[in-house]
């Protein structure tokens, strides 16, 4: 796993262990508990598989603050007519910068890049949406943002964070159950 433990900021997670798995009720955040070298940083992580309620959604983030629930999070709901979303996460409380619906399937690949103001969103290397917001910066960490209901289950695997720049990278598993 890289050397990296991960901090759970919200969230109904049971299991967040050395083989980076997670284990979840309703939702939640985590963040890789390292820095970055510079917040120009993007995450990345293929969503392998979800359950079959309508509000499961899974992406990687970036620029997670060390202390709060700060960030910016590239979220894909996979099923049919998904929404897709760039949000920005302050102290808690979403705001969507850009939105989309189109259908999916797992398993995809979700890349979230951002630089300096630039926020670019990919699914299996196809750029899919962008936005620009410079409220948060200086955050140097990367993560998780998760729904699920009803018992659903979602997983993802092969998750990179790394500087746009440097090429440091943490790969971790990820379950969300």
């Amino acid at each position: 796993n890289g050397g990296w433990a991960w901090t759970v900021t919200s969230g109904g997670a049971t299991v967040l262990g050395a083989t980076d798995d997670v284990q979840a009720g309703t939702g939640g955040a985590a963040r890789v508990g390292s820095n970055l070298s510079t917040d120009d940083h993007y995450g990345q992580l293929d969503f392998t598989s979800y359950g079959t309620d309508s509000a499961v959604r899974f992406g990687p983030c970036a620029r997670f603050a060390g202390t709060a629930e700060t960030y910016y999070t590239w979220v894909v709901a996979a099923r049919a007519n998904g929404g897709q979303n760039i949000y920005k996460r302050v102290a808690g409380s979403y705001t969507s910068l850009a939105t989309q619906t189109e259908t999916q399937a797992t398993p995809i690949t979700l890349k979230l890049s951002v630089n300096n103001s630039d926020l670019t969103a990919y699914i299996g290397g196809v750029q899919k949406l962008t936005a620009v917001d410079t409220a948060i910066t200086g955050n140097l960490r990367g993560g998780i943002d998760w729904a699920t209901q009803g018992g659903a289950s979602q997983k993802a695997d092969n998750g990179e964070w790394a500087d746009i720049s440097a090429g440091v990278t943490f790969v971790p598993k990820i379950t969300v159950v």
